[in-house]
C-alpha cells in the first residue's frame, strides 16, 4: 500500500516543479512575447526636435515664381529678398525686397522695396518704396506711404505719396492725402484737408498718355493749378 502511494505522489511533484521552473520553454516564450513590443515602440517612434520643425516652417525664400493661377500670400513674419512673378493675386503682409509683377491684383499691408506692376494695386496701411503701375486702379489708404511714381487709370489716395502721378481717368484725394509731386489726370476730386505740394494738370478731353501716343500737342487743353 505504501509503495502505491509513493508512485502516485512522485509524478505530481515533477509536474508542479516543471511549471515553477523559470528556465522552462513555456516561461521563456511568455516573457519574449511581452517585452518584444516594448522594444519596437522605443525604436519606431523617434521624437522630432524643435529645430527641425522651425527650419521647415521658416525656411528662407529668395525668388518666387508662380505659373499657376492662384493666390500668393507673404505672411507677416516672412521676408523675401528677390522678385515675385505671379499670374494670380499677390498679398504682401510681410516684407519684400524686390519687384512684384502680377497679372491679377496686388495688395500690400506690409512693406515692399521695389516696383509694383499689376492689374490693380492696393496699399492698405503699408509702405512701398518704388514705382507703381496698374492697368486699372491704385488705392493708397490712410497711414500708407508710397515713395515713387504712380501710373494707373484711377487713383484713390488718402495716404502719402512722394512722386509724380499719371492718371488716365479720375483721381480722388481724401482728407488725409498728402502729395509731394505732380498730378496729371482727366478728372480730379479733392476733399477738404488734402495737401498737394506740386503741379496739378487736368485734361478734360484726353489723358496725357493717349495724347503722347497720338503725337499731338495738347498742352493748351491743360489747366495748371499750383497748390501748396
Amino acid at each position: 500500500m505504501r509503495k502505491n502511494l509513493n508512485d502516485f505522489v512522485k509524478p505530481l511533484t515533477k509536474l508542479f516543479s516543471k511549471d515553477d521552473n523559470p528556465d522552462s520553454p513555456a516561461k521563456v516564450q511568455e516573457d519574449t512575447a511581452v517585452t518584444a513590443p516594448q522594444q519596437n515602440n522605443q525604436t519606431d517612434a523617434p521624437k522630432a526636435s524643435d529645430e527641425t520643425l522651425k527650419s521647415k516652417t521658416f525656411s528662407p525664400v529668395r525668388i518666387v515664381n508662380s505659373d499657376t493661377v492662384g493666390n500668393t500670400i507673404i505672411s507677416e513674419e516672412t521676408e523675401i529678398n528677390g522678385s515675385i512673378a505671379s499670374r494670380g493675386n499677390v498679398s504682401v503682409n510681410g516684407k519684400v525686397n524686390g519687384n512684384i509683377t502680377s497679372e491679377a491684383n496686388i495688395k500690400v499691408t506690409g512693406s515692399v522695396e521695389g516696383d509694383l506692376q499689376g492689374k490693380s494695386v492696393e496699399i492698405l496701411n503699408g509702405k512701398v518704396k518704388g514705382n507703381i503701375v496698374s492697368k486699372t486702379s491704385v488705392v493708397v489708404s490712410e497711414k500708407s506711404v508710397v515713395e515713387g511714381d504712380i501710373k494707373c487709370d484711377r487713383l484713390d489716395l488718402n495716404g502719402s505719396v512722394s512722386g509724380d502721378s499719371l492718371v488716365n481717368s479720375s483721381t480722388s484725394l481724401g482728407r488725409e492725402a498728402v502729395i509731394y509731386g505732380n498730378i496729371t489726370t482727366q478728372n480730379l476730386a479733392i476733399q477738404e484737408g488734402a495737401i498737394i505740394n506740386g503741379a496739378v494738370k487736368v485734361n478734360k478731353q484726353k489723358a496725357a498718355e493717349d495724347d503722347n501716343k497720338s503725337g499731338t500737342d495738347s498742352s493748351s487743353s491743360y489747366s495748371d493749378i499750383y497748390l501748396s
